[in-house]
Formats: structure tokens, C-alpha cells, sequence
């Protein structure tokens, strides 16, 4: 049977502000979540059951923090090279982690799973649920 990953991706505060355009208004800042580490545990509280109750592995994948830092010219966002503590589930990656940092996180997620040896990965958020026992009937072999 094909080993597939359920790459769940997070970050550490829901910031979606545009680094390069930090005046740009995110519309939805005060319906969204403000509590990742929340999020990820309803996560764990719901849905990935399913997962685990299949024998199918999950993992959350978070980035480095980023710090702003003040200066003469404004703030400037840096990543946190030590990043905090995290769960048994929780992975940091050698990456940023904010909105536009999720191209490289995916990047990092896929050399991850490729090195463990997974054959799949279902990529999905913090803020979504799937059912595990509908997905897990989809031809895998069919979407390569």
C-alpha cells in the first residue's frame, strides 16, 4: 500500500500582511482565527483522528518566526533563528512564515516527505477539515 503523509500547514500568528506592501488591508484579519496553536489543536481533536485511526501519518509544518525589528527605515521582518518549542507533531522548517513565504514551505514539506519515504502527500491547512475515510477511498495511483 502506498505510504502517504497529510502535510497539514500552520504558521505562528495568522499574519497575511504583504511585506513589500505593508499598508495593503487584509479584509478578513478579524474573522479569521487569531490562534494558530488553537486551530492545530482542533485539528488533532477532529479530523486527523481519522487519520490515525487508519494508520495514515500527519504532520503539521510550520516555518521559522518572523521578528520585526525597528529601524530607521521602518520595520523590517527577520526569521527567528531559534525558533520556539514545538509538539510531537510539529515540524519547523528552514523556511519563513508568513503568507508569502508558502511556496518555500511546500518546497521544504515535499523534500521532507520524499526523504521519509512517502509516496503521497495531502496537503492541506490548519483551518480546513477532511474526512479521512472519503479521501482515503480516492485512486492515489490515479493522480500521479
Amino acid at each position: 500500500m502506498p505510504k502517504l503523509l497529510v502535510a497539514v500547514m500552520s504558521c505562528w500568528r495568522s499574519n497575511y500582511t504583504n511585506p513589500q506592501n505593508p499598508d495593503m488591508r487584509d479584509y478578513f484579519a478579524k474573522r479569521r482565527d487569531q490562534d494558530p496553536a488553537a486551530r492545530r489543536d482542533a485539528c488533532r481533536n477532529t479530523w486527523l483522528r481519522g487519520f490515525t485511526e487508519l494508520g495514515i501519518d500527519y504532520q503539521f509544518f510550520l516555518g521559522r518566526p518572523t521578528l520585526e525589528q525597528k529601524g530607521k527605515r521602518g520595520s523590517v521582518f527577520v526569521t527567528d533563528p531559534d525558533p520556539p518549542i514545538t509538539l510531537f507533531d510539529e515540524t519547523v522548517l528552514y523556511t519563513g512564515d508568513g503568507y508569502y513565504d508558502n511556496g518555500h514551505k511546500m518546497a521544504a514539506i515535499i523534500k521532507r516527505a520524499l526523504t521519509q519515504g512517502y509516496d503521497y502527500i495531502l496537503r492541506t491547512d490548519d483551518d480546513m477539515y477532511v474526512y479521512a475515510d472519503r479521501i482515503i477511498k480516492t485512486d492515489w495511483a490515479s493522480h500521479q
